[in-house]
C-alpha cells in the first residue's frame, strides 16, 4: 500500500508540474494499517516520530474517507487512495 501511495503521488508531481497533492484520501481500515507499518518501520530504526505525523505523508495531508470498511482486509486492495489537485 505504501508504495502505491507514494506512485500516486509521483505520478501527480509528473502531471502537475511538482505541485503537491492536495490530499491522500483512505479508508479508515488502509489508515490505521498503513500508519501501524510506518510506526513500526520507525521503531526498527529508533527514529522519533513527531506529533501529528499519522495525518501527513511525504508531506502530503492523509485524510480518512467517510467510506465505511467492508471487513478490514490487511492488504493493498484494501486501499482507497488518490491524489487531488491542488487549488489555486
Amino acid at each position: 500500500m505504501y508504495d502505491q501511495i507514494i506512485t500516486a503521488i509521483h505520478a501527480h508531481w509528473k502531471v502537475h508540474g511538482n505541485a503537491y497533492p492536495q490530499a491522500i484520501l483512505l479508508t479508515e481500515c488502509s489508515w490505521r494499517w498503513l500508519n501501524a507499518l510506518r510506526k513500526r518501520v520507525n521503531d526498527s530504526m529508533a527514529f522519533t516520530l513527531e506529533l501529528g505525523w499519522e495525518h501527513l505523508l511525504h508531506g502530503v495531508p492523509i485524510q480518512r474517507s467517510p467510506d465505511i470498511d467492508a471487513g478490514c482486509r490487511r492488504s493493498a486492495s484494501a486501499t482507497v487512495a488518490r491524489t487531488t489537485q491542488p487549488q489555486h
